[in-house]
């Protein structure tokens, strides 16, 4: 969608634009047709394409028993357009209202293009010769053998833990129980960034009401070993227990050895490989994000000869935690559900109305793979514009009120897709002779700046 078509699907946008003064609305046009470039050029899509593809075969190719997953999108145009009027105004405040319309600009988008990068397997590490690396090994293993312990408690709690309807043990006494929920909630408390504050009183209000639990029944049974019983085990209104507990700190065990170790790894990719150099990128900024709702992942941004873009770095359990975990997009601050209403499908108007809102507000996402049938091939899948749109929206917590709602209205779209969305998604695959004979045509090596920053 071009991004001025998407002016007139937003209300709020409309306003803006009549509120900006002449100089303000230049300005505006002309970043809009320097954004339409990228977002809609048939030659900077296959630029980004070709180099999502050298990346994930450079990776494989160095990094020998690991293995990264590549999730990339173009910004969706209403939150570009938002950010060019967000950049308007916070940077026309630093410009003297004398200087003519081209003597100043806005601060460069860096996400229009934005890769994340997901590291999905390792092989068994426990010793490097990086003193960094090494201390989280240590830490891992120290993490390793607490779970084990917690798991050997866990056995005792559940009679067959790998079938689908398990049969609780009621053999601990609560003390028992209570002291090892506790147990986990320090050590979980342990490994949170201090950056998510509102994590950690999460964690710690559950703490303290375990501890509450636990010194009542010290204080007035403390000869009485009262058993467990099912009112402390999984139901649906019990959102705290022991094993929802120890799968939280379980699945939590690997994130800080793995980002570390992936963008060391991706680090050295942008610096050292002959074939990125070829793309003509630099590596400008590095940024580590933790959020208080526990959000982490750490950004590089990369100038290519399409403009900045932005690399994103995370382990698999803090990808999924962004997406439908504890810091899923909506607890973020402006990042709340609101969906359109679903038109009539026999409605042309209504139809073609709810198309171009949504395509205004859906990133275009691929995700990219490397084959796991044929050796040294990249696989690109393109979203559909129902997924695209499905996707966009369901960044919330599982199991939360949002969610429930969601899985409704998605079900009746999900029945209608075919006549409302255009459903093709094309899958690109691509080997080394593809980017080689890309290379050949396309040269990016007359850039004068490409010497980049080490982390």
């Amino acid at each position: 969608m071009d991004l001025r078509e998407s002016v007139k699907y937003d209300v709020d946008v409309g306003e803006a634009l009549k509120n900006m003064n002449e100089k303000n609305k230049q300005l505006f046009d002309r970043k809009i047709d320097e954004y339409n470039d990228i977002f809609n050029s048939p030659e900077a899509q296959e630029y980004f394409m070709h180099l999502v593809a050298a990346i994930m075969l450079e990776y494989n190719k160095y990094f020998n028993g690991y293995n990264v997953e590549c999730n990339y999108r173009y910004k969706s145009p209403k939150s570009l357009i938002n950010k060019i009027i967000k950049y308007i105004d916070n940077d026309q405040k630093h410009i003297p209202s004398s200087s003519d319309e081209f003597d100043f600009d806005i601060t460069p988008i860096v996400d229009v293009f934005a890769m994340n990068l997901i590291l999905k397997d390792r092989p068994s590490s426990f010793h490097s010769k990086d003193s960094e690396i090494n201390a989280l090994m240590l830490e891992k293993v120290e993490m390793q053998n607490f779970i084990a312990e917690m798991q050997n408690f866990k056995s005792s709690l559940i009679d067959d833990e790998f079938s689908i309807s398990p049969q609780f043990i009621y053999e601990v006494t609560k003390k028992e129980y209570y002291e090892k929920c506790i147990q986990i909630l320090d050590k979980l408390i342990s490994i949170i960034p201090p950056e998510a504050t509102s994590l950690i009183s999460k964690y710690t209000e559950q703490k303290e009401s375990f501890r509450e639990v636990l010194n009542f029944i010290e204080e007035t049974m403390p000869t009485e070993d009262t058993l467990v019983d099912e009112t402390d085990y999984p139901t649906e209104n019990n959102n705290v227990d022991f094993i929802k507990l120890l799968d939280a700190l379980s699945s939590r065990l690997y994130d800080k050895l793995d980002l570390a170790v992936l963008t060391k790894q991706v680090n050295s990719i942008f610096l050292n490989s002959e074939l990125l150099k070829r793309f003509g990128i630099k590596l400008i900024n590095f940024e580590e994000k933790r959020t208080e709702s526990g959000y982490v992942a750490n950004f590089m941004h990369l100038s290519t000869p399409y403009g900045n873009i932005e690399c994103q770095l995370q382990s698999q359990n803090q990808y999924i935690d962004g997406n439908i975990g504890e810091s899923a997009h909506t607890k973020m601050k402006d990042k709340k559900i609101k969906g359109y209403r679903i038109p009539d499908p026999k409605n042309p108007g209504e139809v073609k109305e709810f198309k171009g809102k949504v395509l205004s507000v859906s990133p275009r996402f691929y995700t990219a793979k490397i084959d796991d049938v044929e050796e040294g091939k990249v696989l690109i899948q393109e979203y559909t514009d129902y997924k695209n749109y499905r996707k966009v929206l369901g960044q919330v917590q599982k199991g939360s009120v949002q969610a429930q709602a969601l899985m409704s209205y998605f079900e009746k779209l999900y029945s209608m897709r075919n006549v409302i969305f255009n459903t093709s998604g094309n899958i690109e695959e691509l080997i080394y002779f593809d980017i080689l004979k890309y290379l050949k045509v396309h040269s990016f090596t007359d850039r004068t700046d490409l010497e980049g920053p080490s982390l």
